[in-house]
């Protein structure tokens, strides 16, 4: 999204303005954090259950051997949502916009993510009004 809008913006002298766009990470809270790594964790543990099965028959049981070596597409498929959902609870989609160092729009404060064209117009709208 920073790319499309830095796209859309007029060209800005040196000695004029400038943007910043911060995607920096932001922490999304223990919980989801704890929550998110367990779903990631849960992603290795199947990958290496399901293509490693017939190698672990000394090590899980053989009800469960058996059961994987039938199911193996379902095991690693879920390993993948699971890793696809613990992505998603890791990540806050947070970002901050600056002109010289002014905060314009932070989603963490609006608690609301805009359109690009909304936030397009809020950079313009600053950029208008900034000192030359």
């Amino acid at each position: 999204m920073a790319h499309h809008i830095t796209r859309s913006l007029p060209p800005i002298e040196k000695q004029g303005p400038s943007i910043k766009f911060d995607p920096s990470v932001y922490s999304v809270g223990p919980l989801w954090e704890t929550l998110g790594s367990l779903f990631s964790l849960t992603f290795l543990v199947a990958l290496v259950i399901g293509i490693g099965a017939p190698l672990l028959t000394g090590v899980l049981p053989p009800h469960i051997t058996a059961w994987v070596a039938e199911n193996r597409a379902k095991v690693i498929a879920g390993g993948f949502l699971a890793n696809i959902i613990g992505a998603k609870l890791l990540q806050s989609g947070a970002f901050e916009v600056f002109l010289d160092d002014t905060l314009i729009f932070s989603k963490l404060q609006d608690g609301r993510l805009l359109h690009a064209a909304e936030l397009a117009n809020l950079v313009l709208k600053a950029l208008a009004d900034a000192p030359a």
